[in-house]
């Protein structure tokens, strides 16, 4: 299996009777959607024929910085599903696994009192929420310290200085200014819920970038989340015009809530054609505010 040899070490395996292929393909692409490394057999089957199955299996299972089992009847009785579970109970504790109950099968290594997910038919928000909450805390605990929202935003805009220093010493030695950018429009169709927690401008020559964090109610869905984005990143456009603008919504977790990782919400862009890096380009050639797109993303 040459081309799974050669990837990086999986941040996540997973473990699965052939009748629940369905839901290990949802949390493999939700997954695969933020960015980590999932190995998911259904979709490596063609690198898989011909191989060595346990060896490849025990490398796979063995060094996956996390292995989310699909716990079932089936997974109980299949010969390749025994074979993993053996692997995986071999773990080490600290990220030995993430138990995912189909239904309420006994399985020899799985203790009555490990706490589990309980698989409902749609709670693949919740199933993600655990498992990449569990894959940070453990990347953490082995040193490893990944970039936040805002050190990524300041990484690009110095990444972008890199190729843009002569046209923003241009800019700034003709004393160029923009013509007043008009007003975007602030939805109205719902009762912002708010709470504005930090904001940041991320200044670049004469080109400026507002941050803004805010907190949401976790029982927010995705309606209400994109609303709230919305609202609070039109609202603030036209209170000061920046060349563009990002908010990162957080779930409201108390004192929990770590505004400092990734957005657990999600995020919006208002920027020229919707980048964030485009900023500057809106700048120099005096784009109004017919230009500029709202880019949402969520967690």
């Amino acid at each position: 299996m040459e081309e799974i040899k050669k990837r990086k070490q999986f941040d996540f395996a997973i473990s699965y009777a052939g009748e629940q292929v369905e839901i290990a393909k949802e949390i493999d692409r939700r997954l695969r959607e933020l960015n980590r490394i999932v190995f998911f057999a259904e979709r490596s089957r063609l690198d898989l024929v011909g191989k060595d199955g346990e060896s490849v299996f025990f490398q796979i299972f063995s060094e996956a910085k996390l292995v989310i089992v699909l716990v079932s009847e089936e997974y109980k009785r299949k010969d390749w599903t025994r074979y993993e579970w053996d692997v995986i109970i071999g773990r080490k504790n600290v990220n030995r696994f993430i138990p995912i109950r189909i239904d309420d099968v006994g399985i020899l290594g799985l203790s009555s009192n490990t706490f589990f997910l309980k698989f409902t038919g749609k709670n693949y928000d919740e199933i993600i929420d655990v498992a990449v909450s569990k894959f940070l805390r453990y990347e953490q605990s082995q040193g490893v310290q990944r970039l936040s929202e805002y050190d990524k935003i300041l990484k690009s805009i110095q990444d972008e200085s890199k190729g843009a220093l002569s046209q923003a010493y241009q800019l700034m030695k003709d004393k160029r200014c923009r013509t007043p950018l008009d007003d975007c429009q602030v939805p109205l169709d719902g009762v912002p819920l708010y709470k504005i927690i930090e904001r940041e401008w991320f200044d670049f020559s004469v080109v400026r970038r507002l941050g803004v964090k805010i907190l949401i109610p976790k029982s927010f869905d995705k309606t209400s989340i994109r609303f709230n984005l919305i609202h609070c990143c039109a609202s603030h456009f036209n209170a000061v015009k920046p060349d563009a603008i990002m908010v990162l919504a957080y779930f409201d977790q108390g004192e929990n809530t770590d505004i400092n990782c990734c957005f657990t919400a999600g995020k919006v862009v208002f920027a020229p054609f919707g980048e964030w890096g485009k900023a500057q380009d809106g700048f120099a050639y005096n784009l109004p505010t017919s230009s500029f797109e709202f880019t949402l993303d969520f967690a």
